[in-house]
């Protein structure tokens, strides 16, 4: 039932696939803008705000602990998103490192000044004692980047090398529909987006459309989590051209598929995840406008 809210263990309790985004592992305490808001503004490890470098390792670690369910499921684009973020986690780590170098060489000239070289050797440290709780917690953050690409790669949905053409199929409809219909508004809820300065689109969530897609057209039920609103968009506009008589591109027996084998979108927030679409309980598909019919014909068309 649309509207519906469940938690995380009663939707792996009730569903077969479950398909999960990067997002996910901010539904709870960082937030989706902190890249953005904490990460790339911090100068020395002591800017972080030690609370909000907290919240993201209880994140990363429900994030690295969901993925190890036999039913959770990732996509490649997913696996790449979490290996650009783990990428950058190790570049910030090192140029405040080199920074820290550089103070600490610095400081340690002024006193050499007015400091004679047996108080100085007193007065040394070693880079443990120096290490403020900010550090330790963003190598924590670090490794668990590690072990949620790990456990990513892992969890991509493998696709039958006999279904492969399927699945291409697919993935190219769900791609050309939602570059026709202007699906996608919240490019900055995932890594490839808000961490990459040009904003490449990886197709991440057209990717993980078209596994439930191809799901439903093996026979079998499944789901997405996600906080971003551009799933519910990017389905239901492929059930809108698919439906369509005027469609030339919509696979024989994909629409019968869905309404046999629902596809379920659950939108995350608080770490709760509220039903906002159930494909079984779709009555009709929205009317999508011609031109964008058209659209869509055209660019497969010319993808031929």
């Amino acid at each position: 039932m649309v509207n519906q809210i469940l938690s995380f263990e009663e939707i792996l309790e009730r569903e077969e696939y479950v398909l999960v985004d990067t997002s996910i592992e901010e539904c709870r305490r960082s937030g989706s803008g902190w890249f953005r808001d904490f990460f790339y503004p911090a100068k020395t490890f002591s800017d972080f705000d030690e609370e909000v470098l907290r919240g993201r390792v209880n994140d990363l670690d429900f994030f690295v602990s969901l993925l190890r369910s036999s039913k959770v499921y990732t996509s490649p684009g997913v696996v790449f998103e979490i290996e650009n973020g783990r990428n950058l986690i190790q570049k910030k780590i090192k140029y405040l490192e080199e920074r820290k170098i550089k103070h600490d060489y610095f400081s340690k000239e002024l006193s050499n000044r007015g400091t004679s070289k047996k108080r100085l050797k007193r007065r040394s440290h070693s880079p443990n004692e120096r290490e403020v709780p900010q550090e330790k917690l963003l190598r924590e953050i670090q490794d668990l980047y590690y072990r949620s690409f790990v456990q990513a790669r892992r969890s991509v949905l493998p696709v039958l090398e006999s279904e492969q053409e399927l699945y291409d199929t697919l993935e190219n409809l769900v791609v050309n529909v939602a570059e026709n219909t202007d699906s996608k508004i919240n490019l900055n809820l995932s890594y490839g987006d808000s961490i990459n300065e040009n904003k490449v689109d990886l197709h991440t969530d057209e990717q993980l459309v078209s596994l439930a897609l191809y799901l439903s057209m093996r026979g079998y039920e499944g789901c997405i989590m996600t906080r971003d609103s551009d799933f519910r968009r990017i389905l239901m506009n492929t059930f809108g051209y698919i439906s369509n008589p005027e469609a030339s591109h919509a696979p024989e027996g994909l629409l019968e598929s869905i309404g046999e084998n629902g596809i379920r979108i659950y939108s995350f927030s608080s770490g709760d995840g509220k039903l906002v679409l159930d494909t079984s309980e779709v009555k009709s598909a929205s009317k999508l406008p011609l031109r964008e019919i058209e659209g869509i014909n055209q660019a497969l068309d010319f993808q031929e």
